[in-house]
């Protein structure tokens, strides 16, 4: 029967990741290739490259499962060793298990000239896998032996080389006539679909021949799979980079995680009543931070869109913020005309920190003696002086010293 025709089984998938690249050895990689051949995976015209997007991975996962029966004597030539059920589950860990039935295989076992295959679509994409495998980008193979069957092994779809890529195999951990693998292992991104394009049994001998399940015709089997995705848990404490002073930029050094994270989000805290005073990674403390502690909070968001999952905050170690000296914002400067019997009044300006302001008149540079405060009343021996005022800004780090422009009394 036609592969293009099978039945998909479906499994639901919420997130995965990326299989390590694992460089096998020459001998490995040529009888894997023998495997392939004989299964009829060899090269096919090339498909779309698939999306290589890392995606978090699977933390743990509701189990479920589901099966599909292969009629009897639907294989190629009707020949006793068929394929007689297709079991697919997940279970808690993020392990996905798919096992066959063969019927007329004492003990389940492959015969020495048996291969049977496994091949998956797990982006629900037909243009970026097999196109003669309804865009499986995946295959498992099983080659029997006069022993024990062979070691399972997964090899990718390669849309450059227009086949399963053996170079790039891994094996994979037998499970009955099967396999068992982390779904992480398969690149699933979330939202997207594994699909069983075709679990395909190839019989060599005198009279080759092959039976593929599920069977064309049927009702589609689907087996949704809900990932219950837990919270990461930080491996390390944050940390506070840069000076604690009025003015710097200080950065929150995000911990470590257990589980990778898809996103963060951070908070600044001062004081004893861990007043939220930023919601950015960095933060410039101010004079209302001068004296006070301050700490910053890191919580990983893991999870799907449409049920995301918050880690508990990770803190960091608290550092106490360092005032400086009065900052000027606005220049001072005097009020009033600048004549003699006329009264001038010396404007602070406009300051950031000012605790405590004082004054100071000066005539041509020197002060005038009793002239400390705001208001000055010219009198006559200050005509034809200029006169100025010196502001002096001071809080308990500090004092800041700015002087007017001189204004001339007529």
């Amino acid at each position: 029967m036609s592969v293009r025709g099978v039945v998909t089984l479906l499994l639901v998938v919420v997130v995965g990741g990326l299989p390590a690249a694992t460089a096998s050895a020459a001998t490995a990689s040529a009888g894997r290739r023998a495997v392939l051949d004989r299964i009829g995976g060899g090269a096919q015209p090339a498909a779309v490259a698939r999306a290589t997007a890392e995606a978090p991975p699977c933390g743990s996962s509701t189990v479920a499962g589901t099966a599909a029966d292969d009629p009897p004597g639907d294989g190629e030539s009707g020949r006793p060793a068929e394929i007689a059920r297709v079991t697919a589950d997940l279970d808690a860990s993020c392990v996905l298990r798919v096992t066959v039935s063969v019927l007329n295989r004492p003990g389940n076992d492959l015969g020495a000239t048996d291969v049977i295959a496994f091949f998956l679509d797990t982006d629900e994409n037909a243009a970026t896998g097999a196109a003669h495998l309804e865009g499986a980008d995946a295959a498992v193979l099983i080659a029997g032996s006069d022993g024990p069957d062979g070691q399972p092994f997964l090899t990718p779809w390669s849309a450059v080389k227009g086949q399963f890529d053996v170079d790039d195999a891994v094996d994979v951990a037998a499970q009955g006539l099967g396999f068992a693998l982390p779904v992480d292992a398969l690149r699933a991104m979330p939202g997207t679909a594994v699909g069983i394009r075709a679990v395909s049994l190839v019989v060599e001998g005198e009279a080759s021949y092959r039976d593929v399940a599920p069977d064309a015709g049927t009702v589609p089997l689907r087996l949704p799979v809900a990932y219950a995705t837990r919270a990461a848990r930080a491996t390390s404490t944050p940390g506070i980079a840069g000076r604690a002073v009025v003015g710097s930029t200080l950065r929150c050094e995000p911990p470590s995680w257990d589980v990778a994270p898809r996103a963060l989000s951070f908070q600044w805290l001062r004081g004893r009543t861990s007043q939220v005073v930023g919601l950015l990674p960095a933060y410039d403390p101010t004079f209302a931070d001068a004296g006070t502690t301050l700490r910053c909070s890191v919580t990983a968001v893991t999870g799907a869109e449409d049920e995301l999952v918050l880690s508990q905050p990770a803190f960091s170690a608290a550092v106490r913020v360092r005032g400086v000296a009065p900052v000027r914002l606005a220049r001072p400067r005097i009020r009033g005309v600048p004549r003699v019997g006329a009264t001038l009044t010396c404007h602070a300006g406009r300051w950031r920190g000012r605790e405590t302001t004082r004054y100071a008149w000066l005539r041509d540079g020197r002060a005038v003696p009793g002239a400390r405060r705001r208001v000055y009343r010219t009198a006559t021996r200050d005509a034809g002086h200029a006169l100025a005022c010196r502001v002096t800004a001071v809080n308990r780090w500090g004092r800041t010293v700015v002087t007017t422009r001189t204004v001339r009394v007529r």
